[in-house]
C-alpha cells in the first residue's frame, strides 16, 4: 500500500490502514502524525470522530512521544470554528491519559481552562450557540468521563450558571446527557456544601423536565403519522391524499404531502408531479421525496430523461422502479461516479440509493456493494453495505479480518460476531 492510498483509506476509516502499520510503521509515520493534526472523519456527528481508530495505530510505536507532541500543539493552535477538530483532538489525547500520560491530561485541562476563560468574558448573551461554547462542551464530555473530573466541570458551570444569566441548562443539556446522569448520586452529595453544583443540578433537570413535556405535548409528527398510514386502510390513506390536494397554501400543502414520504402515494402522481416544478422549494423537495416510493413507467421514464440533470434528485426513482435489464446500467453509473471526501459529486446519495434497494424487495447489485464498501467515505454505508454483504455470502476472511479494526465501532463488532459463528462451526 503506497502512502497516498494509505491516506486515502484512513479517510474512509479502513481497518487495513491500522493492518498495515502493525506490520510496517516506519513507512506510515509521516501519515499517522499527519492525522495528529488534522480531523480525519467524514461526520464525526454521525460516526464519532474516529480516536480509537488513530489511537490504536499511534500505538504500534514503541515511543508515543512525538504523536503526543503533535496532538498537543494541534489542540493548543486549535481555532473554534464550529467543527469538531477540538473534540477529536481531545478524545484522542483522552486515550493517552486513560494509560497514565500526565503530559496529555495537563494539555486537556489547559484547553479547558482558555476556553472557560471565553466563557466568562462574554459581556452580553451570544446569539444561541457560539463555537467556544461547543468545544468547552465536547472537551467536558471527554473530561467528563472521570468522575472527579465531572464533579469539577459540574462546579464551574453552575458558577457560569449563578454569575452569568445567559448561560442556562440548554447550554450544557449535551453533557448532562451524557456523563452527569452517570454520577448523579455522587454531585447531589457534592451539592449539599457547594452552591454551585447545586444551581448545575437545578439547571440539568429542569431541562431535562422540559424535554420530557415537550415530548409529551408534541403534535405526531408527519413522519410517524407516515409510517402509521403503512399499515392502514387504503380508504384512511385517501382521505389524507383528498387533504392534500384541497391545499393550496404552499407550507400546509407540503405539510400534508409530507405523510406521503412514508406511506405510498395512493392515487394519480400528477398532481404531485406538477409539484417538482412549484415555486416552493419545501414542497419541491418534498414532491421529490413522495415520488421516490412510486412505482411507476410515467415515473421511471422521467427518473431516466433527467438524471444527468440532477442525479440525487432522480437516481432515487430510478433504483424505485429498477427492472431487471437496468441492473448493468446503474452498476456502470455508480461506479462511474468518482467518490471524494468533499462530495463534489453525487456519489454519497448513490451508494444511500443502492442499498436501500433491499428496502423495496430489490437485491442490490453484488458488484455495487462491494463498490460500495471499498469506496465510501462513510463508515455507515460501509456497515451496511457489509451486513448485505453477509447475508449473500459474500464476505471473505480476509474482509472480516479487515473489519476488527474498521473505524465504526459497529463494524468491529459485526466482525467479530461473524468470525466467532464461523469459528464455532468448525
Amino acid at each position: 500500500m503506497t502512502k497516498k492510498e494509505f491516506r486515502q483509506f484512513m479517510l474512509k476509516g479502513r481497518g487495513c490502514c491500522i493492518q498495515a502499520v502493525r506490520r510496517n510503521p516506519e513507512r506510515y509515520r509521516s501519515e499517522v502524525l499527519w492525522a495528529c493534526r488534522n480531523e480525519i472523519a467524514f461526520d464525526a456527528q454521525c460516526e464519532g470522530s474516529r480516536a480509537w481508530y488513530v489511537y490504536q495505530m499511534i500505538d504500534c510505536y514503541e515511543d508515543k512521544t512525538p504523536f503526543l507532541h503533535t496532538l498537543i500543539a494541534a489542540l493548543d493552535h486549535s481555532r473554534s470554528n464550529y467543527g469538531w477538530k477540538v473534540h477529536y483532538l481531545g478524545e484522542v489525547l483522552v486515550h493517552f491519559m486513560l494509560d497514565g500520560c500526565t503530559e496529555a491530561e495537563a494539555a486537556l485541562w489547559r484547553k479547558y481552562e482558555q476556553l472557560y476563560a471565553i466563557l466568562r468574558s462574554k459581556k452580553r448573551q451570544p446569539r444561541g450557540y457560539f463555537a467556544e461554547l461547543n468545544d468547552f462542551s465536547a472537551l467536558c464530555v471527554d473530561l467528563g468521563e472521570r468522575r472527579e473530573a465531572m464533579v469539577k466541570i459540574a462546579e464551574d458551570i453552575g458558577r457560569l450558571y449563578r454569575e452569568y444569566s445567559f448561560y442556562d441548562g440548554w447550554s450544557f443539556d449535551w453533557l448532562y446527557a451524557q456523563n452527569g446522569e452517570r454520577i448523579l448520586k455522587t454531585l447531589e452529595k457534592k451539592a449539599e456544601k457547594s452552591e454551585n453544583i447545586a444551581a448545575y443540578l437545578r439547571e440539568s433537570k429542569r431541562v431535562e423536565a422540559e424535554e420530557l413535556q415537550n415530548r409529551e405535548n408534541r403534535r405526531p409528527s408527519p413522519i410517524a403519522e407516515g409510517k402509521r398510514l403503512k399499515q392502514a386502510s387504503r380508504e384512511e390513506q385517501l382521505e389524507y391524499m383528498e387533504l392534500y390536494l384541497r391545499e393550496q397554501e404552499p407550507e400546509e400543502r407540503t405539510q400534508a404531502l409530507r405523510v406521503f414520504t412514508w406511506c405510498p402515494y395512493p392515487g394519480d402522481i400528477s398532481p404531485v408531479v406538477a409539484d417538482m416544478e412549484s415555486e416552493d422549494p419545501h414542497l419541491r423537495f418534498v414532491a421529490r421525496l413522495v415520488l421516490e416510493n412510486v412505482q411507476s413507467p410515467q415515473i421511471r421514464q422521467m427518473a431516466l430523461d433527467n438524471l444527468d440533470a440532477d442525479p440525487d434528485a432522480w437516481f432515487p426513482m430510478v433504483v424505485r422502479n429498477c427492472r431487471e435489464e437496468d441492473a448493468a446500467f446503474i452498476t456502470t453509473y455508480v461506479k462511474n461516479t468518482p467518490t471524494d471526501r468533499e462530495c463534489n459529486t453525487p456519489w454519497h446519495g448513490l451508494h444511500l440509493d443502492v442499498l436501500k434497494m433491499q428496502d423495496y424487495g430489490m437485491k442490490a447489485p453484488r458488484e455495487l456493494l462491494l463498490h460500495i464498501y471499498e469506496t465510501s467515505y462513510c463508515p455507515n454505508c460501509r456497515q451496511e453495505a457489509l451486513e448485505q454483504m453477509g447475508k449473500r455470502r459474500m464476505l471473505t476472511e480476509e474482509i472480516l479480518e479487515e473489519c476488527l479494526y474498521d473505524s465504526l465501532d459497529k463494524v468491529r463488532t459485526y466482525a467479530r460476531r461473524a468470525l466467532n459463528r464461523r469459528k464455532n462451526r468448525h
